[in-house]
């Protein structure tokens, strides 16, 4: 994803607010619309970018969207710059998603 400089400096998502690293993720929104809240199974990896066999679970936000984001795959936003361009570079790996929000409430569909 290509994203265009600001004065702020900050990354704004198709949800129209800025990106923060390792909580905000790019989602299909047929399954997931901007702004639902989810609890990823994210996996954790060594220096070398190999999956340690462990998992962690993070709460994270659909904020965004990408091409390559179909389905069940979800980008999580690692920030800008090299180190955080190879950090997401990483991340192929398999963790589970639970949506978060009430059924038929509010939460259901954010921002619809």
């Amino acid at each position: 994803m290509f994203f265009e400089r600001r004065p702020t400096n900050d990354v704004i998502g198709a949800a129209g607010i800025p990106l923060l690293p390792l909580a905000a993720v790019a989602a299909d929104k047929t399954l997931l619309p901007m702004g639902t809240p989810i609890l990823a199974e994210v996996p954790l990896l060594d220096k070398a970018g190999n999956w340690t066999g462990k998992h962690q679970l993070r709460l994270l936000i659909a904020l965004d969207v990408g091409g390559a984001v179909k389905k069940g795959h979800l980008d999580l936003y690692h920030g800008m710059g090299e180190n955080a361009g190879i950090a997401a570079g990483h991340y192929k790996h398999f963790g589970r998603v639970w949506k978060l929000g009430l059924r038929n409430g509010p939460t259901a569909t954010p921002w619809l």
